[in-house]
């Protein structure tokens, strides 16, 4: 539930930033 939300979440917060990371 909760949990794993706030964990799918944070590894899409992590992709997002490797992304911008890329880009820039």
């Amino acid at each position: 539930g909760y949990c794993f939300v706030r964990f799918t979440t944070k590894d899409a917060a992590l992709r997002a930033q490797k992304q911008k990371d890329g880009y820039v």
